[in-house]
């Protein structure tokens, strides 16, 4: 990673792609909405290096944790753009 100052005098850090990205969604608990999710990264054409999946304690609510394979900030804001079109979706980080 490249690390660059701003004006000031903080240092930001610049993502070089392609690169490695994770992501977390965090959604409602709704029958198919694994499947929501995976079709958006599927239409994206982006590729999922690690998936894992967690239920909250009361079955409420799912997270699923992405490593992506990103390739530019423009297919990042896209992909968030498009997750979060889904009113289950609560939280993309």
């Amino acid at each position: 990673m490249n690390t660059s100052e701003n004006n000031s005098g903080n240092e930001m850090t610049k993502i070089e792609f392609p690169c490695l990205y994770p992501i977390k969604v965090i959604v409602k608990n709704e029958v198919g909405i694994k499947d929501d999710i995976l079709k958006v990264f599927q239409i994206s054409n982006i590729n999922i290096i690690t998936f894992s999946e967690k239920e909250s304690k009361n079955s409420n609510y799912m997270s699923f944790s992405f490593d992506i394979m990103a390739n530019s900030e423009k297919q990042l804001q896209e992909l968030f753009f498009d997750l979060k079109k889904n009113p289950n979706i609560k939280m993309v980080l």
